[in-house]
């Protein structure tokens, strides 16, 4: 990975802790611009924030990370009162790809309506013979 520069994530760092909805999304949009895997713990404590924005804005970066250590928070957040929030989230774990069927199967039999919902659209969105069996398991017709 190149040099980052410090300046961006210390900003966002700051921001981070800000009593602004508006600051803790910049936060997160910088992390995800900035890519550095050192900023997931932030990027997953913004992804429980109150604000809806904040939380849409975390799974978008969690999404830039690739990294499947954010798998379990994503998860969670597929049950989000949000469905930009819930689909953000589901993007991120879309393109995690076939390692996290298990985990998104798991929504299907334990999760909230609208967690399913999001979990099936995801299911069909990655490729694989594991999802598509998990698919199959759960009655949606797949060709």
């Amino acid at each position: 990975m190149a040099e980052i520069d410090d300046q961006p994530y210390a900003l966002a760092l700051a921001y981070r802790q800000s009593a602004s909805p508006s600051l803790r999304r910049l936060a997160a949009l910088r992390w995800g611009r900035i890519g550095d895997r050192a900023a997931l713990g932030q990027l997953v404590e913004l992804l429980a924030d109150a604000d809806e924005s904040v939380r849409i804005a975390a799974a978008w970066a969690l999404d830039q990370l690739h990294d499947l250590a954010a798998t379990p928070c994503l998860v969670i957040a597929l049950a989000d009162l949000s469905f930009e929030a819930r689909s953000a989230s589901g993007w991120a774990l879309v393109h995690l790809g076939e390692r996290v069927v298990d985990e998104v199967a798991a929504v299907l039999r334990d999760g909230s309506d609208d967690a399913k919902e999001m979990a099936l659209l995801m299911l069909r969105r990655i490729a694989g013979a594991a999802a598509t069996e998990v698919l199959r398991e759960n009655g949606v017709w797949v060709q």
